[in-house]
């Protein structure tokens, strides 16, 4: 049984970034978060909302890692920039996790919400993180989407509501 309680989504971002910046692939990778400091708490399983961010860091640290692979840029070179903001917009506290890897083709991006559905490599992805991520935001009455150009860029956007209606 899963307890909500008040949640500082900052917090929950850092603490999910710890995680995965001690991951091997994650060394080379930038790290920028430009997150508001006027955010409200919000009444969310914080564990929940965590693991929303890691499976975005984790997806974007992969797909950072794949176009650099298919570009054999020299090892120990900068591989690309994960920017994660957070900020209030309107009635909505909206975070955004956008990375410059290989991007998700168009015909993929109807898809990507879908369970078992993944564009990594055989062997690589169970299809299941973006499919539990989904379910989360949408357990805290949020949306969830993405933009994408393949090969260039990724962004997902995460609205979260500030007044939460119990049932």
């Amino acid at each position: 049984n899963y307890e909500v309680q008040l949640t500082d989504i900052n917090r929950c971002i850092h603490h999910a970034l710890e995680i995965v910046k001690v991951g091997k692939k994650s060394k080379d990778i930038h790290f920028e978060t430009l997150l508001s400091d006027t955010l409200p708490v919000l009444p969310l399983v914080s564990d929940q909302i965590e693991q929303v961010f890691i499976n975005l860091f984790i997806n974007a640290v992969d797909a950072i890692c794949e176009k650099a692979e298919q570009r054999s840029k020299s090892p120990g070179a900068a591989k690309g920039t994960i920017t994660i903001s957070s900020t209030l917009r309107g009635s909505h506290l909206v975070v955004t996790v956008e990375d410059d890897g290989k991007g998700i083709a168009e015909d993929a991006l109807p898809k990507i919400f879908e369970p078992f559905y993944t564009t990594k490599r055989v062997g690589e992805g169970t299809g299941l993180g973006l499919w539990v991520s989904y379910g989360i935001i949408k357990s805290f009455q949020g949306e969830i989407k993405v933009q994408s150009e393949q090969g260039v860029w990724t962004k997902f956007t995460i609205a979260l509501p500030q007044q939460k209606n119990y049932t």
